[in-house]
C-alpha cells in the first residue's frame, strides 16, 4: 500500500485544491485565516504574549480582542463564559499566529468553560492539540488555520455541545504520534471515559463541521466517538494522502450516533472512504450519509458500515476509485428524514424571550391566605415549590444510606424515582454528577444534614451536578472546595433547600443551558472567588426559564451575589 507524504505547507493558508474524480481539480477556496471574517470593533488590541494572557483572563461577555500580527509564543486558556446576547471574540489575521511549545507541550489554545466565544481568522501551531474545547457550548471557531500538531488538531470534549468549526484549514498533524493525528476529533474513546468524563459517555452532542479543509493528517480526517449525538458533517474536504495505517483507513470514522454527513468530498485514503463502527453497543447507528463525493484511489469502499444497524447511506452520493465498490449496503433511493439534527447554529439566540411564560410563577406567592380564603390559592403553589420546607420529613424513611464517597457515588447513578438518598454525616471528597431522572409525583430525594462533600479544589470542576437530570429534591448538604458548588445544567425540577455552598473557585450556584423550574430555597453562600474573583458570583442563572431563588444568604462574593443573564426568563428572586 503506497501512502505518499504530507502535502507541503506551502499549499496552505490561501487556497487548496482537493483532487476529485483521478484528474479533475476542485478548487476551494477553504476560508483560511485570511478570508475569515474581520472582527468587530475591539476593546482590546494586543501585541505580545502577556498582553494576551491577561485578555484572556480578564475578558468579559462582550468583549473583542483583537491580535495584531505577530507571534505569541505559549500556550493560551480562555475560561470566562460568556452568553448569547454578548460573545467573548478572539481575533485576528492570518498572521496572527499562536505558536505552541512542541509536539508535546500541551494545548495552544485551551477553550474551558469558555461558553459563547468566537476565535476567528488567526493562527493556531506547533503544540500538542492545537485547539482544545473542554466544557464549552455554543462556541464558535471560524476560519482558523492549525497546523504543525503533535496529535489531534481541534478537539471538541467533556460535554462541550452546540460549537461551530467551520471554513478552517487544518493539516500536518500527529508529529509526536501518527496514530493520535486526526484533523477535527468529538468526544471521548470508551477507553478514557473513566478520566475525562466520569466514567459516563461524553456526550458532546450536537456540533457542527462544515466548510473545513484537512489533508496531511495522519490520523482520520473526522474523528466522531461513541457517546456523541445528533452533529452535522458538511461541505467539508479531505485529502488522505498522509494516512497512515496505525491511525486510520477511512477519512471520517463515525462511531456516534444519529450524525448527519453530507456533501463532503474526499480523495486518496488506504482503505474506505467513510466508516462506521460500534464501539459500544447503542452508538455507531443512525447516520445519514448523503451527497458525498468520494475518490478513495484505494482497494477499499466509499463507505463501509461495521455493523450496519441502522445507518443509511442514500443513492445522492458519488464513489469512484475504489476497488472493492460504492458501499456494503444498498444505496437508499430517497432522502432519510433527519429529525434528530437541531443545525447547531450558536448565533442565533435560541428562544431568548419569545416565552416569558414562566414569568406568572412568581405570581402564586401572595400567600396572603387569611382573607382571601377561597381555596384555589392553594393549587398554583406546588409549582413555586415554597412547600418544600415541609417535605421534610421525607428524609427521615431513606431508601439508600451512604457513608461512603463510592457509595454516593453509585447511589446517584442508580437513582430511580422515590429514592430517598440519605448521606451519614461525615466527609464526602470528590465531584458528584447524577443524570438520573425521577418523576413529577415520585421524585428522588439527596438528603445531607451533617455531611459535607469536598471538591477536588478550586480548579476542579462542580462539587455536585445535576445533569440532564430531573424531579430531585435536596436538603441539608454542605458543599465546598470545588470550582463551582452546585451546577444545575439542562435539569428539570430541581429543588433545593438548606444546603450550605463556601470556600468556591468561582461561582457559587449555577443554573443554566435550558434548566427549568429549579428552585433554590434557604441556600447560604460564603466565599465565591477564590480561583478569580471576577468570576465569584453567589448565583448565576442563564439559558434557563423559571429559577426561583427564595431566602439566600450571600457572603464574601466578590463578583456580585447574582449574575442573572437576559437569557434567564422567569426568574424570581424573593
Amino acid at each position: 500500500m503506497h501512502v505518499s507524504s504530507a502535502p507541503s505547507r506551502a499549499l496552505t493558508a490561501l487556497a487548496v485544491s482537493v483532487l476529485v474524480a483521478g484528474t479533475a481539480a476542485v478548487s476551494s477556496t477553504p476560508a483560511s485565516a485570511s478570508s475569515a471574517a474581520s472582527c468587530p470593533s475591539p476593546n482590546v488590541t494586543v501585541a505580545t504574549a502577556s498582553e494576551l494572557h491577561a485578555a484572556l483572563d480578564s475578558a468579559t461577555p462582550g468583549a473583542v480582542i483583537a491580535l495584531r500580527d505577530g507571534v505569541y509564543n505559549g500556550k493560551f486558556i480562555a475560561d470566562n463564559p460568556a452568553t448569547a446576547a454578548k460573545p467573548i471574540t478572539l481575533c485576528g489575521s492570518a498572521n496572527a499566529v499562536l505558536n505552541g511549545e512542541g509536539s508535546s507541550g500541551g494545548y495552544v489554545l485551551h477553550l474551558k468553560n469558555a461558553d459563547y466565544w468566537r476565535v476567528t481568522g488567526i493562527t493556531v501551531r506547533h503544540g500538542q492539540k492545537g485547539i482544545m474545547l473542554d466544557e464549552t457550548d455554543h462556541a464558535v471557531i471560524d476560519g482558523v488555520e492549525v497546523y504543525d500538531i503533535g496529535d489531534e488538531a481541534v478537539h471538541l470534549r467533556k460535554f462541550s455541545s452546540h460549537n461551530v468549526v467551520r471554513n478552517s484549514v487544518i493539516h500536518d498533524t500527529g508529529r509526536r504520534n501518527t496514530k493520535f493525528g486526526e484533523g477535527i476529533y468529538v468526544g471521548t474513546a470508551q477507553s478514557n471515559w473513566s478520566s475525562i468524563s466520569a466514567g459516563k459517555p461524553d456526550e458532546s452532542n450536537f456540533n457542527l463541521l462544515e466548510g473545513n479543509t484537512i489533508y496531511g493528517v495522519t490520523g482520520e480526517a473526522v474523528d466522531i466517538k461513541e457517546g456523541t449525538e445528533g452533529g452535522v458533517l458538511r461541505n467539508n474536504r479531505f485529502d488522505g494522502s498522509a494516512l497512515v495505517s496505525s491511525g486510520a483507513d477511512s477519512w471520517v470514522d463515525v462511531k456516534g450516533r444519529g450524525w448527519l454527513i453530507e456533501g463532503n468530498t474526499g480523495v486518496n485514503t488506504p482503505m474506505d472512504g467513510f466508516q462506521t463502527h460500534e464501539i459500544v453497543d447503542g452508538w455507531g447507528t443512525d447516520n445519514v450519509f448523503r451527497n458525498n463525493v468520494a475518490n478513495v484511489n484505494g482497494p477499499g469502499l466509499g463507505f463501509s458500515l461495521t455493523p450496519v444497524r441502522g445507518n443509511v447511506v442514500e443513492c445522492s452520493n458519488t464513489v469512484t476509485s475504489a476497488r472493492e465498490g460504492y458501499s456494503n449496503v444498498d444505496c437508499v433511493a430517497n432522502p432519510v428524514d433527519v429529525t434528530p439534527l437541531p443545525e447547531p447554529t450558536p448565533e442565533p439566540e435560541p428562544t431568548p424571550e419569545p416565552e416569558p411564560t414562566p414569568e406568572p410563577e412568581p405570581t402564586p406567592e401572595p400567600e396572603p391566605v387569611p382573607s382571601p380564603a377561597p381555596e384555589p390559592e392553594p393549587a398554583p403553589q406546588p409549582a413555586p415549590s415554597p412547600e418544600l420546607p415541609t417535605d421534610g420529613n421525607q428524609c427521615s424513611a431513606p431508601t439508600v444510606t451512604v457513608s461512603t464517597a463510592s457509595a454516593l457515588d453509585a447511589a446517584l447513578d442508580d437513582a430511580v424515582p422515590g429514592d430517598v438518598i440519605v448521606l451519614a454525616p461525615g466527609t464526602y471528597a470528590g465531584e458528584f454528577e447524577t443524570r438520573a431522572d425521577g418523576a413529577a409525583t415520585n421524585p428522588i430525594w439527596l438528603c445531607g444534614e451533617g455531611a459535607v462533600i469536598v471538591g477536588a479544589g478550586i480548579d476542579g470542576g462542580e462539587v455536585l451536578s445535576f445533569n440532564r437530570a430531573s424531579h430531585w429534591r435536596v436538603q441539608g448538604l454542605t458543599l465546598t472546595g470545588g470550582q463551582t458548588g452546585l451546577e444545575i445544567k439542562a435539569s428539570d425540577d430541581i429543588r433545593v433547600e438548606r444546603v450550605t455552598v463556601s470556600g468556591i473557585g468561582d461561582e457559587g450556584v449555577v443554573v443554566k443551558y435550558g434548566s427549568v423550574n429549579a428552585s433554590l430555597v434557604d441556600v447560604s453562600i460564603d466565599t465565591t472567588g477564590l480561583r478569580r474573583a471576577r468570576n465569584g458570583y453567589g448565583f448565576i442563572v442563564m439559558d434557563s426559564a423559571g429559577t426561583r431563588i427564595q431566602a439566600a444568604s450571600i457572603v464574601r462574593a466578590p463578583a456580585g451575589d447574582y449574575r442573572i443573564d437576559s437569557s434567564a426568563t422567569g426568574t424570581v428572586i424573593e
